[in-house]
C-alpha cells in the first residue's frame, strides 16, 4: 500500500485557511471576554495558550517548509502537552 500523493500547494492553502480561522476564532473570543465580569483569570490563560499553540503550530509549519522537520515532534509534543494541560 503507498501513500496518497498530495498536492502540497493545496495543502499549505487549507493549513493557511484554517489557521486564519483559528486567529478569528480567538480574537471573537478575546472581544466576547473584554466585557466579562466573572472567571477572569481562566479566560485570560485559556486565551494565553490558545495563543501559544497557535504560535507554536505556525513554527513547525516553519520549521518543516524549510527542512527542518526533525525538530517538529518536540514543537508538536508542546502543543499536545499545553492543549491537553488547559482541560
Amino acid at each position: 500500500m503507498s501513500l496518497p500523493l498530495l498536492d502540497l500547494d493545496k495543502v499549505l492553502k487549507v493549513h493557511n485557511a484554517a489557521l486564519a480561522y483559528t486567529v478569528a476564532i480567538q480574537q471573537i473570543a478575546a472581544a466576547n471576554g473584554e466585557n466579562a465580569t466573572t472567571n477572569l483569570v481562566t479566560r485570560g490563560a485559556l486565551s494565553s495558550l490558545m495563543h501559544d499553540i497557535a504560535c507554536l503550530h505556525r513554527a513547525v509549519q516553519a520549521l518543516c517548509g524549510t527542512g527542518w522537520a526533525c525538530a517538529a515532534p518536540v514543537l508538536l509534543r508542546t502543543m499536545l502537552e499545553g492543549a491537553m494541560s488547559s482541560r
